[in-house]
């Protein structure tokens, strides 16, 4: 268990800046594919709310969704400036 935990968060400081650079890692690669089906789902969730009633018949879970894509959002941009050099 504790190895394959290792293997997860495993990454060429010496190559890469962070690890969501990291073409290897698993977490990385993880973190890569999370984002892209999140930048596909956002323009969908805004299609879906502008369909007939649905802006008021699911005005709490369309803000929760777009909440949590923000923060997700927010949260890479901040660690990328973090871990930039200049």
């Amino acid at each position: 268990m504790y190895q394959k935990l290792k293997n997860l968060f495993y990454y060429d400081k010496s190559k890469y800046e962070n690890i969501l650079d990291d073409p290897n890692s698993k977490l990385g690669s993880f973190l890569d594919d999370f984002i892209l089906v999140l930048v596909i789902l956002f323009p969908m969730v805004l299609i879906f709310e502008s369909i007939g009633d649905n802006e008021i018949t699911y005005q709490k879970q369309i803000f929760i969704f777009d909440f949590f894509i923000s923060l997700v959002f927010a949260i890479e941009y901040i660690y990328r400036f973090i871990k930039t050099k200049n």
